[in-house]
């Protein structure tokens, strides 16, 4: 039997449940991890043939606003499958290996949003990091403003 793991769509971040409102009323993660944002230097253990491939994710993904200082592991994973995929696309690997080193890429390149499909799922980091309770205030305003029949302050 394989491995199926979780089902349904992947939880989203508390952030944007503060922001988007809290529809289900089921409690929120008062303590999700913050990782520190920024790219993650390069492992020294990372495979040879894997290193070019982690300065190119670097440069895509950095601009996303994606990347955290714990995203290190999987980086290099998605760096070594990629190197994995075109080694054996390149003929030195059975069709099989091919398939598989393609497979395993691509969820791994999914992750990160490097897809348009999956990019619509991220939630990037703020250029300046804001209070999310900032956009909840300014609505609460902009609707008694509007009930009261002004405009907002």
């Amino acid at each position: 039997m394989k491995n199926v793991g979780r089902r349904g769509p992947p939880p989203k971040p508390t952030a944007a449940r503060r922001l988007q409102g809290n529809a289900g009323k089921r409690p929120l993660n008062q303590h999700e991890p913050q990782p520190a944002p920024g790219s993650p230097p390069r492992p020294a253990w990372l495979p040879s043939r894997a290193r070019p491939w982690w300065s190119r994710l670097i440069e895509q993904l950095e601009p996303l606003r994606v990347l955290t200082q714990a995203d290190v592991f999987a980086l290099a994973q998605l760096a070594d499958a990629l190197a994995e995929w075109t080694d054996a696309a390149k003929g030195k690997g059975k069709p099989a290996v091919v398939d598989k080193a393609m497979r395993r890429a691509f969820t791994l390149y999914n992750r990160f949003g490097l897809t348009p499909a999956d990019r619509t799922r991220l939630i990037a980091r703020p250029l300046e990091e804001a209070d999310p309770l900032d956009e909840l205030r300014e609505r609460r305003d902009q609707k008694a403003a509007a009930r009261r029949g002004r405009a907002p302050r």
